[in-house]
């Protein structure tokens, strides 16, 4: 079977009426709620004060100015568009209107190095590049090496780069009519791409109907306990223009005829605030760690903060303390729904885990024991061992696979990659399960992230839990450094709290009081601080670079 990874549309002909089209989101709404806020950008996440509250009618109007202006240019469908912005309204509106011009975003995390950079400018072959001024001196060296010029400059933080436009110069003066293009929904429209640990990262390729899909079966959990799912209200600070949370925040609002609140900054003050401003309804808290923080100000700020709008809060990449639970059910109302997602670019149509659906198995477990509940209703998913065969039995670890509309297309141009991902017929995640006794998905590790000591496979996210229940620790990460003995030595790399202290021993010890031996580290090195993803997940990589022992 061939594996087409490098065309972006061609499929059939589609008449306006019945497309499928993420730029569409916006002007469907606008037969019913032209006037209603589509994006509300807090300060800091807009350039032009004009564009901080849009309605659909504005937003819809200035997302096709933007598609116009693209195609006065010259571009042509299927032409891709470089962004190296973070969350902003302009940003957001550029995406939607690359997908209503029939061409591709390529949104870059700002916080690749330049090497990356440049090999992604050598692989998509932009015709268009858009950036924020303030991150334009990251980039600069990798366009005067390409060549390059700066189209497009969204001026936060910054001014409008030399040679470039404003986003609202680049719109103005150009026509708000919906572009007369045809779109397809197995068209490409987005290419994310995945963080590469030790080779230059994949190009995850998102058709128009992946979006659909996610952002429809997102929308049914996050409505959970409104009234009208048009009082949806979903709020992130957490990238969306760069990270696949695009497929399952923005997109809900708008299909729900909703509203979509968007920051910049992912600290704990500017998202209390903004809950209470805003009367945000759901909330994507990217880790355990951080609704933590979040819940303790609102309990600490009463008076200043509240949380009483909220109706859905999910988090990832591991279990929440049974303590916060209770916690935010007091703050925000005992019908709060909180629920885990394990999902990722590829796959945003993942596993989750209620909590109110299992509160004796959540309250029994959390957070040493990470469940992640089961497919959703979307998804087909199963575990399979080493050999391919299907994993029924509870107790045995094996990797999960998935079947889903809201799966990529492949990766661009690595039809070798595209391959192995699809061996068999599933899409394979990477991500390392086991079932329980009630057929429930308990999330092991990261398959490259389990640590194999004296002949057991031990889960790093299982000793982090227990890491960071001691008192003094404020963060930790797990993994395994070479050793002559184990094989590979059980290491936790801690992150004390402020003017703490703890010594190895103790913190070794206090491990061993909940775990087994094998899963017990060997040793614990201190450190300032941990590298993270901007989502906030650790670059444990790095962590087994940077700690390897040096005859090794």
């Amino acid at each position: 079977m061939e594996m087409d990874v490098t065309s972006l549309y061609n499929r059939r002909n589609v008449n306006r009426w019945e497309r499928v089209s993420v730029g569409d989101t916006l002007e469907r709404v606008t037969y019913s709620f032209p006037n209603k806020e589509a994006i509300v950008a807090r300060e800091g996440a807009y350039a032009h004060k004009s564009n901080a509250r849009l309605t659909y009618k504005q937003a819809n109007d200035k997302a096709n100015q933007f598609a116009n202006a693209l195609m006065n240019k010259g571009l042509n469908r299927g032409d891709r568009v470089f962004f190296f912005c973070d969350n902003s309204a302009e940003a957001l509106i550029a995406k939607i209107g690359v997908a209503k011009a029939g061409m591709v975003a390529v949104p870059v995390n700002t916080m690749l190095a330049p090497d990356v950079i440049s090999y992604i400018i050598n692989l998509v072959e932009p015709k268009v590049f858009i950036a924020d001024s303030e991150h334009w001196p990251k980039i600069e060296s990798v366009f005067n090496e390409h060549h390059l010029d700066l189209d497009i400059t969204i001026p936060i933080n910054g001014k409008v780069i030399v040679g470039s436009q404003s986003f609202e110069s680049f719109v103005s003066d150009q026509e708000t009519v919906e572009p007369d293009v045809e779109i397809h929904g197995d068209d490409i429209w987005e290419i994310l791409f995945t963080s590469g640990t030790t080779s230059m990262p994949k190009g995850v390729m998102i058709s128009h109907t992946y979006t659909y899909f996610a952002s429809f079966n997102s929308a049914l959990s996050l409505s959970r306990g409104l009234h009208l799912e048009g009082d949806l209200k979903i709020c992130s600070f957490l990238p969306i223009i760069f990270h696949v949370g695009d497929q399952v925040l923005p997109f809900a609002s708008f299909l729900s005829g909703g509203t979509f609140v968007i920051g910049r900054t992912f600290d704990v003050p500017s998202v209390a605030q903004a809950i209470t401003d805003e009367k945000v309804t759901a909330f994507w808290a990217g880790s355990p760690a951080f609704l933590a923080k979040l819940t303790d100000t609102f309990i600490n700020n009463k008076g200043k903060y509240d949380a009483t709008s909220l109706s859905v809060i999910f988090y990832g990449w591991a279990a929440l303390s049974p303590e916060y639970h209770d916690k935010l059910k007091e703050l925000c109302g005992k019908d709060l729904v909180l629920y885990e997602l394990l999902a990722q670019t590829e796959s945003i149509s993942g596993y989750r885990f209620w909590h109110d659906k299992w509160p004796e198995t959540y309250k029994k477990n959390a957070p040493v024991v990470n469940y992640v509940g089961v497919p959703n209703p979307l998804l087909a998913s199963v575990l399979k061992d080493e050999q391919g065969e299907v994993i029924t039995k509870p107790g045995v670890s094996g990797e999960v696979v998935y079947r889903s509309p809201a799966i990529m297309s492949g990766y661009y141009k690595n039809e070798q990659a595209t391959r192995e991902a699809f061996e068999g017929g599933w899409f394979h995640s990477g991500d390392s399960c086991m079932y329980d006794e009630e057929g429930l998905a308990i999330m092991i590790d990261r398959y490259k992230d389990v640590i194999k000591s004296g002949g057991e496979n031990v889960s790093s996210i299982r000793v982090e839990t227990v890491l960071r229940m001691h008192p003094s620790v404020g963060n930790a990460a797990v993994v395994g450094l070479p050793h002559e003995k184990w094989g590979e030595m059980v290491t936790g790399i801690v992150v004390l709290k402020g003017g703490q202290q703890v010594e190895e021993e103790e913190l070794i010890r206090f491990c061993r009081e909940k775990l087994a031996s094998f899963e017990t580290p060997k040793q614990i090195i201190y450190t300032d601080r941990l590298p993270e993803t901007v989502g906030g997940k650790i670059l444990k990589y790095k962590l087994r670079q940077q700690f390897r022992p040096i005859n090794n």
